[in-house]
């Protein structure tokens, strides 16, 4: 994949280095996204970073006749058989690997994340049945089953912290490089709307694109979301119990319960911030200003007044 799609691309953005939407196009579609989808699965094998990531078809800057999937540069005829063909399946498995490392990396945190909500759920339910099962037990059966469950929780909360520990450089490596990504495709939208020759299947295609980049990082915030839900609905469970009917040397003991559970399970970018629901609002009114006031307006003006050089001159915007 790093041979086949992302050296030739990164050798073609040199060659290209004139044309700031082709660079850009590169960048956006390719590049940026090979390095999310390579540190995903670098990060889930290994806890740690690297990047490569193809995507797609990009016929607009190649010159061939036969184009490749991912249009890159070689330094040999690529247009003469074999050699298109082997580049061309090549590249196809090479996008196949790069989308299910993509996608495989988020389903399994998801279904880490849905199963430990389960777990929660029943120790939430075992706990509101508590003080009903052992309210006329004479011996210490409250206690008994009140260690496991606290036990059970202590092992629920090592079980997130080993996800938290796992996945949070991803995503705080997702969350930059997305951030940067968003911002291209945006410079890249009010091109698009501009130029009556853009094709529909072009404008559908980014579209989707930035759809698909945006809703990952959604479905990052909306499962840390329903995490820290469910395990502040312990505490919520102590108090949804009878634990009136039990003796008040044994309900003094769920107390304790409580205030633990105040502390809910988290998943961070990088312990730096937790992903939240609110998280998501912020990095959609931070993706607002970006797009709005900085580098989309530093990109729009570099194209309008010639700022980005061909090797024999001036851009022509």
């Amino acid at each position: 994949m790093i041979y086949f799609c992302n050296i030739p691309q990164t050798i073609m953005i040199t060659k290209l280095w004139g044309d700031l939407n082709a660079v850009i196009k590169i960048l956006t579609v390719c590049n940026i996204s090979g390095s999310i989808a390579v540190c995903k699965l670098i990060s889930f094998w290994y806890q740690r970073n690297e990047n490569d990531y193809n995507l797609l078809l990009d016929n607009n800057i190649s010159k061939t006749f036969r184009p490749l999937l991912v249009n890159g540069y070689f330094s040999y005829d690529v247009q003469s058989s074999p050699y298109y063909e082997i580049i061309f399946i090549c590249q196809f498995f090479s996008i196949l690997f790069a989308a299910t490392a993509y996608s495989s990396v988020d389903a399994f945190f998801a279904v880490l994340i849905f199963h430990l909500c389960g777990q929660l759920t029943n120790l939430k339910n075992h706990l509101i049945r508590l003080p009903k099962e052992t309210s006329t037990d004479r011996n210490d059966t409250f206690l008994k089953t009140l260690s496991i469950i606290v036990l059970k929780h202590e092992y629920l909360e090592r079980f997130a912290n080993t996800i938290e520990d796992s996945f949070n450089l991803m995503f705080l490596l997702q969350m930059i490089m997305s951030s940067f990504v968003l911002c291209l495709q945006g410079y890249q939208l009010i091109m698009i709307t501009t130029d009556s020759t853009i094709s529909i299947i072009d404008l559908i295609f980014m579209i989707y694109f930035t759809l698909c980049v945006s809703f990952s990082l959604f479905l990052y915030c909306y499962l840390a979301e329903i995490l820290k839900n469910k395990s502040l609905e312990i505490g919520d469970a102590v108090y949804e119990s009878d634990w009136y009917h039990l003796p008040y040397f044994k309900s003094k003991d769920l107390l304790l319960l409580m205030v633990r559970a105040k502390q809910p399970f988290k998943i961070t970018a990088g312990k730096f911030t937790r992903m939240m629901f609110h998280v998501w609002d912020n990095f959609q009114v931070l993706m607002e200003i970006l797009t709005s006031a900085n580098l989309l307006t530093i990109l729009a003006c570099v194209r309008l007044f010639g700022l980005w050089y061909y090797k024999e001159g001036i851009f022509q915007g």
